[in-house]
């Protein structure tokens, strides 16, 4: 594994010095010859890349105008150029992110869900499909609703609930799909919890994951005295939609090595020992190849 990673990070490195404006001034004067050391590259952030968007990118028909005009009509899970999906982060930080992934990069998205998926015990199966209730997003251009939509293949039952409808109409909604597995905001899934202790709702989720926020001990409480089942958590980002999950021994995150890479640094973007608490983290998506993200400063 860590030569794979390893070996994914020069390559990537490599690709984006020769294809993009923007890595290609980034690493001038660096040499980029065999493998190569991650602290050895400077930073970047959603900022500059956003700034810089067209200069970021590997395919020159991608414009932040052109991106920002499909988002404005998406509908479903459409191809933009007819070969990318584009999703944005929400800008609550303060600066929308617009990130774009050709068909190769979206496989290994949706194989890592259903890594995680798996990781919870939610295997396909037939003629009976499980029930799969995800709440998300409202809109197809943040991959809390992109990933569900892209994903119903068949291989479960899925149902997505937007997380902007009220939670006696989430709750009439999970009441009629009877859901096998709920797939939340924690925030969401803990108001969901109350409605059944308060009675205004009666389904049995074997299994209920959450995902986007943080997963409070309260909320892991009300979840746990609703349902009776131990609550998952998950950890992932517009730019890597998948980073950690936990798994049926419910202690901490598995990292996901194999399509991206962490690394925990202090302020001033040096590697901290293990076992050492950071300022801050660093993300490297190895599956990216059309805009590079590569020692990214998660906000």
């Amino acid at each position: 594994l860590l030569h794979h990673r390893r070996r994914a990070f020069s390559d990537l490195v490599r690709h984006a010095a020769r294809r993009t404006a923007f890595h290609a001034r980034l690493y001038e004067g660096i040499d980029l010859s065999g493998e190569i050391d991650p602290a050895r590259l400077p930073v970047t952030d959603k900022r500059a890349m956003m700034d810089r968007f067209d200069e970021t990118v590997t395919d020159p028909r991608l414009t932040l105008a052109t991106v920002r005009e499909h988002l404005a009509a998406v509908r479903g899970d459409a191809y933009h150029l007819g070969e990318y999906r584009v999703v944005a982060t929400s800008g609550t930080s303060g600066h929308r992110g617009h990130f774009v992934y050709d068909r190769a990069a979206w496989r290994l998205v949706l194989g890592d869900t259903l890594r995680w998926n798996r990781f919870m015990g939610l295997t396909p199966r037939l003629p009976v499909r499980l029930r799969l209730a995800s709440i998300g997003a409202d809109a197809p251009m943040h991959v809390t609703e992109r990933i569900p939509r892209s994903g119903d293949v068949g291989l479960f039952k899925v149902r997505h609930f937007r997380a902007t409808e009220s939670v006696p109409g989430l709750a009439r909604g999970l009441q009629a799909f009877r859901p096998d597995a709920i797939l939340a905001y924690p925030s969401v899934a803990a108001l969901l919890a109350d409605e059944q202790a308060a009675g205004r709702l009666s389904i049995a989720p074997k299994v209920v994951s959450t995902h986007s926020e943080v997963l409070t001990e309260d909320m892991r409480a009300r979840i746990r005295a609703a349902w009776g089942v131990q609550a998952f958590d998950h950890y992932g980002l517009t730019e890597a939609p998948h980073v950690g999950a936990d798994c049926e021994a419910h202690m901490g995150l598995h990292v996901f090595e194999d399509t991206c890479m962490v690394e925990v640094v202090d302020a001033e973007n040096r590697p901290v020992p293990d076992g050492t608490p950071g300022a801050k983290w660093l993300l490297t998506n190895l599956c990216n190849r059309v805009q590079p993200l590569i020692r990214y400063e998660v906000e």
